[in-house]
């Protein structure tokens, strides 16, 4: 599969594309400051630029067009369509724009990825006392999701794809106790219930559904195999 996606005939176009964007737009995803830090924090609630998510993914699909890209794979986040978060709802923009547009497209939302909860842990456990919501994880290798982006690819557009999730969903605080362990920080924690409506709301981008498809690696495997980020 890796070898049919690196064919001359598949790579050129590619190539033309990305060359025809402006620096801005392929600098995007840095430029977001949750998609930069790779979570979600509290002004994340109130707050989000639409320049990078929403107004970089409509200059990128105008240049993708000029360029003659015939098959658009826009990665996003499970539940971003029921959480009320600014950030997620600049994704979800973003997906419309995609499914607006002249380019054949498809969409995978998929759940958090191991490394960017190894970071938000290794961050989280500066604090004199680590607070745990009340939540699910379901974290997944970011390997595991390239294989199904190259397969995605290969079969060409056909709109919204199914989640993709790792394969076990956790509790938050079993996701730290595990990364506690393997990464021998001796912090403090402690539990912080939530109401029902923001665990839930939480959770729906954290967690895929039915009909979901899996990835294979485990988080205390991946922390096993990998050093902290």
């Amino acid at each position: 599969m890796r070898e049919y996606m690196n064919t001359p005939s598949r790579i050129a176009p590619r190539r033309r594309a990305a060359r025809a964007l402006p620096r801005r737009d392929a600098a995007a995803s840095r430029l977001s400051p949750a998609a930069r830090r790779g979570y979600i924090v509290p002004k994340d609630l109130w707050s989000s630029p639409s320049s990078v998510d929403r107004d970089g993914t409509e200059r990128l699909l105008d240049k993708a067009a000029e360029a003659g890209v015939g098959h658009i794979l826009y990665v996003s986040i499970v539940g971003i369509d029921r959480p009320r978060i600014p950030y997620l709802r600049r994704k979800l923009e973003a997906e419309y724009l995609i499914r607006q547009g002249r380019i054949p497209w498809s969409i995978a939302r998929a759940t958090q990825f191991h490394w960017l909860l190894d970071r938000m842990f290794g961050r989280m456990a500066r604090l004199p006392i680590v607070p745990l919501p009340d939540m699910q994880a379901e974290p997944v290798d970011t390997a595991d999701f390239a294989d199904y982006l190259i397969e995605s690819v290969a079969r060409g557009p056909v709109g919204r794809l199914a989640d993709f999730g790792g394969p076990e969903v956790l509790t938050f605080s079993a996701a730290f106790d595990q990364w506690r362990e393997a990464r021998k920080r001796p912090v403090r924690t402690m539990r912080i219930p939530l109401p029902a409506p923001i665990s839930n709301a939480a959770s729906a981008m954290s967690v895929s559904g039915p009909g979901s498809r899996r990835g294979s690696l485990t988080w205390a495997n991946w922390l096993r195999s990998h050093t902290a980020e």
